[in-house]
């Protein structure tokens, strides 16, 4: 996964995401970012953070006005991430 991530920090279409808005720090984002997709993919209610946590992701998307295939993508996460909380609780 942090290959993943690297790489696609350094990307030609998306990578200025990474590094001029978002200019996360990939060793600290890293942990939240496996937290969230093991969340997702395997249903395991490890990610803390809630789904409003999320918005910071659609802040950035309205930034750098991503195409609307990218946001698709997001809701479908933050609503699965939802669900997951939901169920869990």
């Amino acid at each position: 996964m942090a290959r993943f991530y690297e790489r696609m920090m350094v990307d030609d279409v998306i990578g200025y995401i990474f590094t001029h808005y978002a200019k996360i720090n990939l060793d600290t984002h890293l942990p939240i970012l496996s937290d969230f997709w093991e969340t997702i993919l395997f249903e395991k209610p490890v990610y803390k953070r809630g789904p409003k946590a999320m918005n910071v992701h659609i802040d950035l998307a309205k930034m750098c006005r991503l195409e609307i295939s990218i946001l698709t993508v997001g809701c479908f996460c933050s609503t699965q991430l939802w669900t997951s909380f939901s169920q869990a609780s």
